[in-house]
């Protein structure tokens, strides 16, 4: 199942941010037994953080977020048709290290931005950092829901309201 927490600031993070941050991830721990994961970028004001559920690929290598490239990405759900898109990627040079669909996922986007949700076949939703801007992405049915919040502080979101919230 996973869950994701995290928000973009108009301002650098600061302590209290980080804080805040894990414990609404850590409420989320329901939805992610297996691991915890978070990326912080401070001077961005940039919290990304996620609950692992471990099915695909159970390794350490395969834990959220996963950073790539400049890039972090937290996702929940399945891309169902990975393997295929995987080998495509792999044709065109794309190395991976795990059996991840998280993995694939971020180098489609890396090698074809918004344009690469066409290719996928699946559940999901994620949010993506690319440095600059925080991409957050539900698949077209809303299988995988991602709540968002927006306030004059940024925007925050979550797998599930409750974090959301507070």
């Amino acid at each position: 199942m996973c869950g994701i927490f995290g928000f973009s600031l108009r301002r650098p993070l600061n302590p209290l941010d980080v804080d805040t941050g894990l414990k609404h991830l850590n409420s989320l721990k329901h939805r992610g037994p297996d691991g915890q994961g978070y990326a912080e970028f401070t001077e961005q004001g940039v919290f990304i953080g996620h609950r692992r559920l471990a099915i695909l690929d159970t390794s350490d290598r395969a834990s959220q977020p996963m950073s790539r490239g400049g890039s972090t990405l937290a996702h929940n759900g399945e891309i169902y048709n990975f393997v295929e898109i995987r080998k495509t990627l792999e044709a065109g040079g794309a190395k991976f290290t795990t059996e991840s669909d998280t993995e694939v996922l971020l180098a489609a986007w890396q090698g074809g931005g918004i344009s690469c949700l066409g290719l996928l076949d699946g559940m999901f939703a994620f949010a993506l950092f690319d440095g600059e801007v925080t991409n957050l992405v539900t698949d077209p049915f809303g299988e995988k829901p991602l709540y968002v919040v927006q306030n004059d502080e940024g925007v925050y979101y979550a797998s599930e309201p409750a974090p959301l919230i507070e």
